[in-house]
């Protein structure tokens, strides 16, 4: 493992900030709840999601300081998604950090607002988590699951469309 590797915990407490060519991957804010709360109370963008449509803005919040919790103990592992060209915040990719350091795996997890799917924006998010993944972690195995469903999240159909 190389040195930013070597200890998983503090790579998630010290979440870099990644880019690909129109998204800044960056840590969650507190003031990214609204921005969250428009999309993930949306119930066709939380169709296939393992977690709760989001009825109010507290939900949102909620998870927020959920997630700014687990960066300080050093085990949440997620990026929110923001657009270069506007900064407005779009979605969120990360991942299940289970098994870092143990298994050297990691499973994906990302949801994006509706009013954006079809760009090819969450598969250029997810080849750069990916990269990070095995660069920056020296994992073995990086992988997302889908329900059978959900055809737009299904990786061999992302080649064809983005």
């Amino acid at each position: 493992m190389n040195e930013t590797s070597s200890e998983p915990s503090r790579l998630f407490a010290d979440l870099p900030e990644l880019e690909t060519e129109r998204l800044l991957l960056r840590r969650m804010r507190p003031e990214d709840a609204r921005a969250m709360f428009a999309y993930a109370s949306d119930p066709e963008v939380t169709r296939y999601v393992l977690w709760e449509t989001h009825g109010s803005i507290e939900d949102s919040e909620n998870f927020l300081r959920f997630a700014d919790e687990g960066y300080e103990r050093g085990d949440f592992g997620g990026w929110g998604l923001v657009l270069k060209a506007s900064g407005a915040f779009v979605g969120t990719c990360g991942m299940d950090a289970d098994h870092v350091g143990h298994h050297s795996r990691a499973e994906l997890g990302y949801v994006l607002s509706r009013e954006h799917w079809g760009r090819g924006l969450m598969p250029e998010a997810v080849r750069r988590v990916i990269r990070f993944c095995f660069e920056q972690m020296d994992l073995h195995r990086v992988e997302a699951r889908c329900i059978a469903e959900n055809t737009a999240s299904q990786p061999g159909l992302w080649r064809r469309r983005a």
